[in-house]
């Protein structure tokens, strides 16, 4: 039957004449009508053999109108005395009695005023009361719409989560509720912080905010005022300006605290609108509150400093100074260039730094960044033809839409809900009215720059919680299984997509099918997507994290740049430095050829680790020579910036080795490589007959193909060997 099914019913020709019933009144149909069955014939769409769409059709061209068909004769069951046991939800339709009260249709005011009115209250009806009995019962699917009727029914053997409810107490083993006492200890620490936090801010702005006022009088002259009174106050006018410089820089210090505090949820909810496959890095932002805050507040004290004391004529250290003149306050504005030069460092630094530790954790993670976007991808397209086939926040799939629009996968026993849900339901959606931008700035799909709305932000979102990526997982699944099937199929999915997509339908399932089974079951496919998101939020909240080489590197870094300023430093305030210098500099290149060997290693490990990074901590690995191919397989069990230990599997012993040497080796990662395959060598007797070791392929090919949840299919290699092992003759069977 074709996707797009296009069903005509022609007249029925039977040997006895029934009476046409929609003579009679309602209420009597089932009393008067005699229950007799009919022989039609069904005519359907006939899909092109190239699998192209069907020619177009032309207004005033008639024979444009012909389109290929099939004739399928059925049998019509007359449904006389059994009207009750259909529904909209299990059959696509329903008989529903209803006395309408226009009848008339003349009054164009009244057909709108109380037609239309009775015609939406109509359907309220209907639809609500056959749907919220179970809103989201997967033996209530309905039919696709424009394909052939489609809905899940329950199959021995298989294990279903029946409610809303159901799936939320059994995703209670993805995600405890968060105990009520341990919450509330969080929110009082949380709380105490912030008021220790306010109370310590206010309390040092105050302290210096009364000398600022008391003494703003006595620092404020006229134009035309002499040196006498100027002098005659300058203690009062000094402490005015030192205490008016230390007050502002505390306020640069809170500020660009909370700025540093703030900024990665900030970031996190204006990327959410703006792009949200950027909407990753704002962990980045939260490791990088110190270098803002220390930053910020260096170069306002640095500036205020420079403004209030240093160029300031009202204070008696600026009186009379001489140009070449280097005083107490140059010497302070000094240091304090100097140091903000130091913070500048520093803040690239951390910048540094955490490009490494992305960098670091990205080639850590690699595959399973790949098949988690694999998975993004195919979830996208699947997703986006269960919305074609059911729209968002209908009765059927409501909780669901409701769950995956929901950035924390929160459902309240009240039925609170987020505002946004409430204006989407009332036509107003945000996400919507901000993608209309997106879509001025750029029609490409893939674009993801002021899209909100998109399937690619709503899948990101629904991932950030398994109760969202489970109603996530429901509301892709459910309408894509065929009736009576209890797992999700490669021609379900080209039955959705059509047959001009059939490559790219057979790529999604093959995607989500990484075991080759035949099906997904709904629970294997809920696992799929809840595990995909749990796997790609932890590489995110990994992101930034700070193991031993990143961390070692770090004060590395740091050291070298504090060496660095405080020479500089010695060199420009203490003068027995200058005298020195020569000898110091003839020391430093005595010193880089006893030290330079330990300098090479430590940089080849920098590179080795951060750069070439071929394992992590926890993988198995093959270790080679160059030029050799006996291998030696470990575990890696602890990685410095200058040595890596390996546990053997062998014989469980540790083995250390250089990074500089590890740098020359061959690596084989298997913890990196996915599914792998394992060979086995069977000895069998040299008189076995080649019969008997075909018939035993075709046993394990049977059993692996009996087995496809457990063991890959069609993934067996078999060759057979003949050695000589102590004088006798032995035949080796590779697996």
């Amino acid at each position: 039957m074709a996707a797009a099914a296009v069903q005509q019913i022609l007249p029925s020709r039977t040997e006895d004449s029934t009476p046409a019933t929609q003579q009679h009144p309602t209420k009597s149909i089932s009393q008067s009508a005699t229950k007799k069955d009919v022989r039609a014939d069904l005519y359907y769409y006939k899909e092109n053999e190239d699998g192209s769409p069907p020619h177009p059709t032309y207004v005033d061209k008639p024979e444009t109108y012909e389109r290929p068909f099939e004739t399928h004769n059925v049998t019509i069951e007359d449904v006389t005395g059994k009207e009750e046991d259909y529904s909209l939800d299990k059959n696509g339709f329903q008989i529903h009695r209803h006395q309408a009260i226009e009848k008339d249709f003349l009054d164009e005011a009244q057909i709108r005023s109380g037609y239309y009115q009775e015609v939406e209250e109509l359907l309220k009806s209907v639809t609500y009361t056959t749907s919220q009995t179970d809103p989201i019962s997967p033996q209530d699917s309905p039919a696709k719409g424009w394909t052939d009727s489609k809905a899940y029914q329950p199959v021995p053997g298989t294990r279903e989560i029946e409610s809303l409810e159901g799936y939320q107490n059994d995703a209670g083993a993805q995600q405890q509720p968060v105990p009520a006492v341990v919450l509330a200890r969080h929110r009082r620490r949380l709380f105490c912080w912030a008021l220790r936090y306010f109370l310590i801010a206010v309390v040092i702005f105050v302290a210096l905010l009364i000398p600022t006022i008391v003494l703003s009088d006595d620092a404020e002259f006229a134009e035309d005022s002499t040196a006498e009174p100027i002098q005659s106050k300058q203690a009062k006018i000094f402490v005015f300006y030192i205490c008016l410089w230390l007050m502002v820089t505390w306020i640069g210090a809170v500020f660009f605290d909370l700025l540093g505090l703030g900024f990665p949820y900030l970031f996190r909810f204006v990327a959410r609108y703006v792009n949200s496959s950027h909407q990753k890095y704002w962990r980045v932002f939260k490791f990088m509150r110190r270098p803002i805050a220390f930053l910020g507040t260096t170069i306002i004290t640095y500036v205020f400093f420079a403004a209030c004391i240093v160029s300031n004529n009202l204070l008696a250290v600026n009186f009379n100074k001489p140009p070449d003149a280097f005083w107490w306050d140059d010497v302070v504005a000094d240091v304090l260039e100097q140091l903000t030069l130091w913070i500048s460092f520093y803040f690239i630094e951390k910048l540094f730094i955490s490009y490494i530790t992305i960098h670091y954790h990205y080639r850590g993670d690699n595959v399973k960044l790949t098949r988690t976007k694999d998975l993004h991808n195919a979830l996208i397209t699947l997703y986006e033809a269960s919305v074609y086939l059911h729209p968002p926040h209908r009765a059927l799939f409501a909780q669901e839409d409701m769950l995956i629009r929901n950035a924390k996968g929160d459902v309240q026993s009240s039925g609170r809900t987020r505002v946004s849900s409430y204006l989407a339901r009332m036509g107003i959606d945000g996400y919507k009215m901000t993608s209309l931008f997106g879509n001025f700035i750029s029609d490409e799909p893939n674009a993801h720059w002021l899209r909100p709305a998109s399937s690619y932000a709503v899948i990101e979102r629904a991932w950030a919680n398994p109760t969202s990526a489970t109603a996530l997982a429901r509301r892709i699944w459910l309408p894509l299984v065929a009736e009576g099937k209890s797992g999700l199929t490669v021609n379900d999915i080209i039955d959705v997509l059509g047959p001009y997509r059939r490559d790219e339908a057979i790529k999604i399932f093959k995607t989500l099918n990484e075991n080759n089974s035949p099906d997904i079951r709904i629970e294997e496919f809920i696992g799929i997507v809840t595990e995909a998101g749990r796997t790609r939020q932890n590489i995110y909240r990994n992101m930034t994290n700070m193991d031993h080489c990143i961390n070692t590197f770090d004060w590395f870094l740091l050291l070298i740049i504090a060496a660095v300023m405080i020479f500089f430093i010695m060199v420009a305030y203490v003068p027995a430095i200058k005298q020195i210098q020569t000898i110091l500099s003839s020391l430093a290149i005595g010193l880089s050829f006893a030290v330079g060997r330990t300098f090479h290693h430590l940089l080849v490990g920098i590179v080795f680790v951060f750069f070439d990074h071929p394992y992590d901590v926890g993988d198995v690995v093959n270790i080679y020579n160059l030029a050799a191919t006996a291998s030696t397989q470990c575990i890696v069990k602890r990685q410095s910036l200058l040595y890596t230990v390996f546990r053997r599997l062998d014989n469980g012993c540790d083995l250390q080795i250089s990074n500089d040497r590890l740098s020359q080796k061959r690596i084989e990662n298997f913890s990196r490589s996915g599914i792998n395959r394992q060979g086995i060598s069977m000895f069998v007797d040299f008189r076995t007959g080649f019969k008997d070791i075909v018939r035993l392929r075709t046993i394990m090919e049977e059993f692996l193909a009996e087995n496809p949840r457990d063991y890959v299919p069609d993934s067996l290699g078999l060759n057979v060997n003949w050695v000589k092992i102590s004088r006798k003759r032995k035949t080796v069977g590779k697996v």
